[in-house]
């Protein structure tokens, strides 16, 4: 991204986290009016608000982050609390700790937002960490733009009350403008080199911003689509939720007036038992009763009675109802004859009522407990006035006395409450209340868990005389079983469906810009490998040339063109020819055609040697290395080519000195030869005649002479093995034998046998535990194995010499380790004592040319190994040498 770009996507990113802070704080100064009540915002939320946009400032510059970490850490924390307090208490009326500050819809989001700060301080890049900012940002940008929306769509106090639990215009506003500006900044922070971006390309694609616009849109249009969808089924729901509780009273109602239509439906068919009679007497009173049942048919009815009119005690009073028969007849019932019933003014008023209009009326509420103690209901009396036939005068023109009276049904308000709920509405709670009695006085009926201070539903009903009131609702529970839970599930599923599609939106927009910065990072990586390439063959400095399978030249390197003395970009397109002897040239294209069909001439591994031509015409040696290749069904040729001029010359100069250097060694080895025997004749001769004097005139001379005579012996005896050891020295090498499968163990056992008087001589113990096999020469193994043991045997000391020969198997060579327990060798001689004629003693000492350890080192380097030493003074050595394994041990 380039730098201004990214300064105006800073710009943005500053301007809509400064306006977090300006949204709570102007809420907050118009807090005190009441008019702007939609404003509302507490002083938590707007310290929250400013604590979020500090957050997002501080993000931006890694020197800043861990104020970012303390801002969304205290964010956090602070909406935790309240919604963990939510969660453990199941509700959020006044008991979250933060409850008086803080909606739980709103601490959710600011929740996200903090979050999201603590994330992108903690969690690496490479980790997705971006994505995460932008999921939260999203979440709260989700909440934030419901809650505006809901506003929009006059839905906001249903779904206040579902989701966003009071939140206002500035909390919506704030989460809104938050989660804008983390999915504006979800790749916006400052970048250092290192983990977070490792590459060009990582840090295009971290601060690609490409699908936030669309993203963006389609999360509101999403969230706006699926809050109007909602509206529309919250709405059809509420209707069928409303029309179910109007059905459930409406079913109530109608049951109250067919039950107590039946009790006045009964009332009528006693009238007519006393219609029927002269005088009903108990007897038959009991026997129609008996035979009716209506007490046990109709489970409201408490008891029958029949109170008949009498005379009151003064001439002109009011008559008096006195209860005369009662059914059944019960310890409960029987109480209750003899009671005046016109004394309680409600019921006398429904006796007027019946002999005023001829029907069977209601009473208002009565309380059975005043007058039947047996009877501890509430209900009321259902009364019809009647009158018996009588017996009339023989002319038919007067009637004799008949009776008169009322029979009532004492109907129980429960019972008929509950009869009126059987077959549907269970669990409905219902209060009937006469419209007649006083309000300070109980309701007819009331359900035990009735709340009148909650949503009831009422209708009205005139029934036998009277006008009732009947009010019905369902528990809590009850209701909330019966909602239904489709806009809930619709609000829920959509409000994740805007959140996937933003996800998806986000991903997939962005999906080109990362493929075309992917794509140019490609490009500049196949740039940078092509001048990479392009150096390399430039600056080789062998020549490169390409040609196609026709012989075209494609490329030339400088130091191609400068051996052919040419023009590399001219000689792009002109035939591979032109660089070889016009007499090969035929030859030359040829053989590249019959490469390219199979037809292989050489080998294309092998180097080949040409003649080439120079631009002026005159020719030079080159080699050449080839290599074919293939590209869209054509074959191509890369040949390396060396100019071997120098190379030739430089070959026939060290033919020149190997041959001198030959004939020099022969010379040598001519001299050596002849020096060794034509030096050993007159040194024998010399030796013979001096032994000769030292045997006739010993003791016949002085002393001067004998020891004068001694030390020409001795110098004759030192020359004569210092002229064999240098020949040997010399023959080391040109055996002429190649090297066999040699046993270490039979040389070993020659050697020891050549030195068996010296063994025999000083009792020394040997012991061979070298079953391995190596390729050597056996005489010179032997010499070596010899030499070593030999010395093993001379530098003994004062103790009885002992020697172990021994073998390891090292892989490729085999590791030959000779021991003894000697006087031993300082470190400092390790490497002196394998140099001819180096020796660590004098003659008188120990006798020696200081020829042997140089002869084993010459042998052992002949065959491709190497011998060391270690030792330590007085504790004898340990010689090593290594040769090529020569077989399985023997």
């Amino acid at each position: 991204m380039s730098a201004a770009k990214g300064q105006r996507v800073g710009v943005v990113y500053r301007a809509l986290a400064t306006s977090i802070a300006l949204v709570a704080m102007l809420a907050l100064a118009l807090r005190p009016f009441r008019q702007f009540e939609w404003l509302a915002i507490s002083p938590l939320a707007c310290v929250l608000a400013i604590l979020l946009s500090l957050g997002l400032h501080a993000r931006e510059s890694t020197q800043w982050r861990l104020l970012a970490l303390g801002c969304g850490l205290g964010i956090s924390v602070v909406c935790a609390i309240e919604l963990l307090s939510f969660i453990a208490r199941g509700s959020a009326v006044d008991i979250a700790i933060f409850g008086r500050f803080l909606h739980r819809s709103f601490a959710s989001g600011l929740f996200c937002l903090g979050a999201a700060l603590v994330m992108d301080v903690v969690l690496p890049a490479r980790w997705g960490r971006h994505l995460l900012f932008g999921l939260l940002g999203a979440l709260a940008a989700l909440i934030g733009a419901a809650g505006l929306l809901a506003l929009v769509i006059d839905a906001s106090l249903a779904f206040d009350s579902m989701l966003l639990d009071g939140i206002r215009i500035p909390g919506s506003l704030i989460l809104l403008l938050g989660g804008i500006t983390l999915l504006w900044g979800a790749r916006l922070r400052e970048i250092k080199s290192g983990k977070d971006a490792e590459t060009d390309l990582a840090e295009r694609d971290f601060m690609d911003r490409s699908g936030f616009a669309v993203g963006l849109a389609m999360l509101l249009i999403t969230t706006g689509a699926t809050l109007v969808f909602w509206r529309q089924v919250q709405i059809q729901s509420q209707a069928q939720y409303e029309a179910r509780l109007s059905a459930s009273l409406q079913q109530f109602t109608e049951g109250v007036r067919s039950n107590v239509s039946s009790a006045l439906n009964l009332l009528n068919g006693v009238r007519g038992l006393f219609a029927a009679s002269e005088f009903v007497d108990a007897n038959e009173w009991s026997r129609y009763f008996q035979q009716v049942q209506i007490v046990y048919k109709y489970d409201p009815v408490l008891m029958v009675g029949f109170a008949e009119e009498r005379a009151g005690p003064v001439p002109g009073s009011v008559p008096q109802f006195v209860v005369t028969y009662v059914s059944p007849q019960t310890a409960t019932s029987l109480p209750a004859i003899g009671i005046h019933a016109s004394e309680n003014p409600v019921i006398a008023s429904a006796i007027a009522d019946s002999a005023n209009t001829g029907q069977a009326v209601l009473s208002g509420p009565v309380d059975f407990s005043v007058y039947v103690p047996g009877i501890r209901n509430r209900g009321f009396i259902a009364l019809i006035m009647v009158e018996t036939g009588g017996e009339r005068s023989p002319g038919g023109s007067q009637t004799l006395d008949r009776q008169h009276g009322a029979v009532f049904f004492a109907v129980d308000a429960a019972q008929l409450a509950s009869l009126a709920g059987r077959g549907g509405g269970e669990g409905l709670l219902v209060r009937i209340k006469d419209n007649e009695q006083p309000a300070s006085q109980a309701a007819l009926f009331q359900s035990k868990d009735f709340d009148a201070s909650a949503s009831f539903n009422s209708a009205a009903l005139v029934v036998g005389g009277r006008k009732w009131t009947i009010s019905t609702q369902y528990p809590p529970e009850t209701l909330a079983a019966m909602r239904s839970r489709v806009p809930t599930m619709v609000l829920a599923s959509g409000l994740v469906a805007a959140l996937v599609l933003f996800v998806v939106t986000w991903t997939l927009t962005g999906l080109r810009a990362r493929a075309l910065h992917f794509a140019q990072g490609v490009n500049r990586n196949l740039r940078k490998s092509q001048r990479e390439q392009q150096a390399v063959t430039d600056t080789a400095t062998a020549g490169i040339v390409t040609a196609n399978q026709a012989g075209t030249i494609l490329y030339m390197n400088p130091a191609a063109a400068r051996s052919f003395g040419v023009d590399a970009p001219e000689m792009y397109g002109k035939s591979v020819g032109l660089l070889v002897p016009e007499r090969f040239r035929e030859a030359f294209i040829a053989g590249l055609g019959r490469i390219a069909s199979g037809d292989v001439v050489h080998p294309l591994d092998h180097p080949l040697e040409l003649v080439a031509r120079h631009s002026n015409g005159t020719e030079f040696p080159v080699e050449i290395l080839r290599s074919m290749w293939s590209s869209d069904g054509m074959n191509y040729f890369t040949a390396i080519v060396t100019e071997i001029s120098q190379r030739r010359q430089a070959e026939k100069e060290l033919e020149k000195r190997a041959r001198e250097l030959e004939r020099s060694n022969s010379d040598l080895e001519q001299f050596a030869y002849v020096a060794s025997h034509d030096l050993q004749e007159p040194l024998r001769m010399v030796a013979s005649y001096v032994q000769l004097l030292a045997r006739r005139y010993k003791g016949r001379l002085d002393a001067d002479a004998d020891e004068f005579i001694g030390f020409a012996v001795d110098g004759a005896r030192r020359m004569q093995n210092l002229i064999e050891d240098l020949l040997a020295y010399s023959r080391v090498g040109r055996s002429g034998r190649a090297p066999v499968a040699t046993g270490i163990a039979e040389c070993a056992e020659r050697a020891i046998a050549q030195l068996a008087g010296t063994i025999a001589e000083c009792g020394a113990r040997i012991r061979i535990d070298a079953q391995h096999r190596v390729l050597a020469t056996p005489t010179q193994l032997t010499q070596v194995l010899q030499n070593l043991m030999g010395n093993a045997l001379k530098f003994r000391g004062d103790r009885i010499p002992e020697i172990v020969v021994s073998s390891r198997d090292d892989g490729e060579f085999v590791e030959v380790v000779v021991t003894d327990n000697g006087i031993g060798i300082e470190p400092r001689h390790w490497d002196r004592i394998f140099s001819i004629f180096q020796r660590l003693h004098t003659r008188s000492e120990y006798s020696g040319t200081g020829i042997g350890l140089a002869i084993c080192r010459k042998v052992i380097e002949g065959f491709g190994g190497r011998i060391w030493v270690q030792s330590t003074p007085g504790s004898g050595s340990e010689f090593h040498f290594t040769l090529p394994a020569g077989g399985e041990s023997a």
